[in-house]
């Protein structure tokens, strides 16, 4: 059995368990089927496999940070296919082309990415902290701003983003942040499962594997209107 992934191995497995998680949210829950009870235990069960998603991603965003030769060009990128997400986004979650309530989670990636262009700036190169009134500025800053903006995870988003950083050298206390996060964000049921993520991180080998180019960004929009549609073709519209 595989025991040890590159980058490519888990963003293939974030693309999964996405696709699993937004399937319930579009095909169950937006139109009503989660007041089933045997649709509610099946919608349950895909949005626990699809709760490791998101640290998976948030890891490989520090990843990526970390060996972008243009951390500009990131930036610009990810912003690019944040706004490109949004209505994708606001289709699956609300059935309407407008909805401010939430952000996709792009939103909260461009906030992280900016987040860790600072916290760089406050860390000696072994992860010890150099300006600790700057570092923590920009922490609750950061965590403000999502708040601020509704995206997607919050403000525990984006302390996990930073501690998958901060700690980067040190395993266990990144373990422990990341599921302090992760249950602070999504409670003990949905946070432990995302908490899954870490057994997958923990082999991480430092590896590319695979150039994926663009297609996990757009994957991200692509699959959620697909899903939005099959929808609409098996249910109609939802209003």
């Amino acid at each position: 059995m595989k025991t040890r992934f590159t980058s490519f191995d888990l963003k293939i497995i974030a693309m999964g368990t996405m696709a699993i998680d937004h399937m319930a949210v579009a095909w169950i829950y937006l139109y009503g089927y989660g007041a089933d009870p045997v649709w509610s235990k099946v919608g349950t069960a895909m949005r626990l496999v699809g709760r490791v998603a998101f640290p998976l991603y948030a890891f490989l965003l520090v990843q990526g940070f970390l060996h972008t030769g243009n951390w500009a060009s990131y930036l610009r990128r990810l912003l690019g296919f944040s706004v490109l997400s949004e209505i994708p986004f606001n289709l699956v979650v609300s059935g309407r082309l407008f909805w401010p309530e939430l952000q996709n989670t792009l939103v909260l990636f461009v906030i992280g990415l900016l987040c860790l262009k600072g916290l760089s700036a406050c860390l000696e190169g072994d992860g010890r902290l150099k300006n600790t009134p700057a570092a923590v500025l920009i922490m609750a800053g950061g965590m403000a701003l999502a708040e601020i903006l509704r995206a997607d995870y919050g403000a525990f988003g984006i302390l996990f983003i930073l501690a998958m950083y901060w700690f980067r050298y040190c395993p266990k206390e990144r373990m422990m942040w990341g599921v302090a996060a992760m249950i602070l964000s999504e409670g003990v049921f949905n946070g432990g499962a995302a908490c899954a993520a870490f057994f997958l991180l923990n082999c991480y080998n430092g590896e590319r594997g695979k150039a994926l180019g663009y297609f996990p960004y757009l994957f991200y929009p692509a699959h959620l209107l697909i899903l939005y549609g099959a929808g609409v073709m098996i249910h109609g519209l939802h209003f």
